[in-house]
């Protein structure tokens, strides 16, 4: 089971330098899907739109977020 403590090394481990208080909040989730990650418009929507429905948790969307930020510089295996 991934650890949502995990987060911060995620985003470390991708070059982000970040402190424990500069972790994602919950209201920063989409912006920095829109920011940081190539994903298409199409998968975000479908991410705020869980997120506003509170169908999709917003630890499982920093997950996500975590782990398709890893990939982009690193690669899928090393994200999970």
């Amino acid at each position: 089971m991934f650890n949502p403590k995990t987060l911060h090394r995620h985003l470390q481990g991708a070059g982000f330098h970040v402190r424990k208080s500069d972790v994602v909040s919950g209201r920063l989730i989409l912006k920095y899907f829109h920011l940081v990650t190539a994903l298409p418009k199409i998968v975000i929507s479908s991410i705020e739109t869980g997120l506003h429905e509170e169908s999709l948790h917003p630890e499982a969307a920093k997950i996500q977020l975590a782990r398709t930020v890893v990939a982009m510089y690193h690669n899928e295996q090393q994200a999970e």
